[in-house]
């Protein structure tokens, strides 16, 4: 509000996929951040990380990203973050009900923020391929080069 004058601005967020579902806005951003820069961000446009609390929400994620396979990084932040006591908690503090963890995760104490593969990662055995990991904040994995913040994005969401 300026001078008793409501304005409104609307938010340009750069190489970003935007989708709606379930009356939820998204934005897919191709930025590499920290996962704690991520969350930050989210909120600094008015939304959040994304929480995803259910499977179709999960395939409609899912759906978006195949389509940027262009443009796609390898990994994406998703708003989900391990406590020090292994319990898993939404940054909207929504139930952690639903989950879609590729096998084995999450698999280290030290890793406590969440990120869903877009591909399958090089260092693992099997299909990762939109499965969910627990990784470092500064979302690197000792000298793998398939990591890395060249190799994120993350994902915004807007509730209705």
């Amino acid at each position: 509000m300026v001078d008793g004058t409501t304005l409104k601005c609307k938010v340009v967020i750069p190489k970003t996929r935007t989708f709606e579902y379930k009356g939820h806005k998204y934005a897919i951003v191709n930025k590499g951040m920290k996962w704690s820069s991520a969350k930050k961000y989210c909120e600094s446009i008015g939304g959040h990380l994304v929480t995803i609390t259910s499977e179709g929400e999960q395939k409609q994620i899912v759906k978006q990203l195949k389509k940027m396979k262009k443009n796609q990084k390898n990994n994406y932040w998703i708003g989900a973050k391990q406590s020090n006591n292994g319990d898993v908690k939404w940054v909207t503090k929504e139930k952690f009900q639903y989950s879609n963890w590729a096998t084995g995760q999450p698999d280290r104490s030290n890793e406590d923020c969440i990120m869903i593969y877009t591909i399958d990662n090089p260092y693992t055995y099997g299909d990762d391929s939109y499965l969910w990991n627990d990784l470092v904040n500064e979302g690197i994995f000792g000298t793998e080069s398939w990591f890395g913040l060249d190799n994120f994005g993350f994902i915004c969401e807007w509730d209705k």
